[in-house]
């Protein structure tokens, strides 16, 4: 009996054993899960970090554009000015040589 109840405690201890050894290896599942989700909050963080970069870039590239559109219309504005100034001094050219040539006319009729 005594050998019996020996071997029941060694059973049960065992029993006892198995249960810490569960249990131990639910802990390294529950510690390797929470690594995975650090990993998952580390990926998080640097695609937020990618995400605001590439707002970053986009307000850059906008600002660029406008930079660009900008110069562009003065640029036209600028040529639309000279082209003006152009065409008035041919016109005012014209308008010279067809005065000149009135007078010049009028003094060969009154020598006439």
């Amino acid at each position: 009996v005594s050998t019996q109840s020996t071997w029941e405690a060694v059973v049960s201890t065992q029993s006892t054993w198995e249960a810490v050894v569960s249990t131990q290896s639910t802990w390294e599942a529950v510690v390797s899960t929470q690594s995975t989700w650090e990993a998952v909050v580390s990926t998080q963080s640097t695609w937020e970090a990618v995400v605001s970069t590439q707002s970053t870039w986009a307000e850059e590239i906008r600002q660029k554009r406008e930079k660009t559109s900008q110069i562009r219309n003065r640029t036209l504005q600028k040529k639309a000015k000279i082209e003006r100034k152009r065409k008035a001094a041919e016109e005012s050219a014209r308008r010279g040589r067809r005065q000149e040539r009135e007078r010049n006319q009028a003094r060969i009729e009154k020598a006439r």
